[in-house]
């Protein structure tokens, strides 16, 4: 099972964000590549610089704090907190990376690792 834990993900996120800023370095301003990696990078900024969605209708527990009945908390695992918005905002990231990455793949003839194609659209057949 993997769990986030905020700071070390938005250090991965910074580290990801600064190597495709030195693969845009290395492409031709105008190449499709290019577009699709200026893509990531700014998915990467938005994430780590927009404010999360806000979800404080929700209310969200732990598994500790069902089990043993207490109440309400929610716990705080690095700079930005554990939230239902910060895995949406999370989720909105690893979903752009999933399409610019697959069309990056397909367009370019690349073997992908089969972990990194989890995270890639579905093509869906359509019986017109």
């Amino acid at each position: 099972m993997h769990f986030e834990v905020p700071d070390q993900v938005d250090q991965s996120v910074i580290q990801i964000r600064n190597e495709l800023t030195q693969i845009l370095n290395d492409l031709p301003e105008h190449s499709p590549a290019a577009r699709r990696v200026r893509h990531l990078r700014t998915a990467s900024r938005r994430f780590l610089e927009d404010a999360l969605p806000d979800y404080r209708n929700i209310a969200y527990r732990l598994r500790n704090d069902v089990d043993s009945g207490s109440s309400i908390r929610w716990h705080d695992h690095g700079y930005r907190p554990l939230t239902p918005g910060y895995f949406v905002a999370l989720g909105e990231l690893r979903a752009i990376f999933g399409l610019q990455l697959s069309a990056l793949a397909a367009e370019f003839e690349i073997d992908v690792e089969e972990d990194l194609t989890s995270i890639f659209p579905v093509a869906i057949e359509r019986h017109d």
